[in-house]
């Protein structure tokens, strides 16, 4: 296999396991998600599914496309595997949010968390 291919490969793999962490985080069961408007709530869903189902396609077919495809599933991988871990990070799922997220905290950071407002 080249370089590319395994590049590839790789960053699918990433990607189709960091669209799936990010799916379970945004529709766990007491999520803002869960509040939108059907619609909203579908075409999300329906978008994630067809990320993952895409990039695990691509793990299975060991496609080697051009560059800027290879360049572009390294990127989004990078991308949702940082998503994941920020949501985690903020979520803080073991012990609740931190201080400096919720109500009533510091105030710093109030912008950055939509669920509490």
């Amino acid at each position: 296999m080249s370089v590319e291919t395994v590049t590839n490969l790789f960053a699918n793999a990433v990607l189709t396991a960091a669209v799936s962490g990010f799916g379970i985080l945004l529709f766990r069961s007491d999520s803002v998600v869960k509040k939108w408007p059907a619609v909203g709530h579908f075409a999300l869903k329906a978008s994630l599914v067809a990320v993952s189902a895409g990039s695990l396609g691509n793990c299975l077919t060991l496609s080697t496309p051009p560059f800027t495809e290879i360049l572009l599933n390294v990127g989004l991988a990078g991308l949702f595997s940082w998503a994941v871990w920020f949501h985690i990070r903020l979520l803080n799922l073991k012990n609740g949010p931190t201080s400096k997220h919720r109500k009533g905290g510091n105030g710093r950071n109030a912008g950055q968390v939509a669920a509490n407002r």
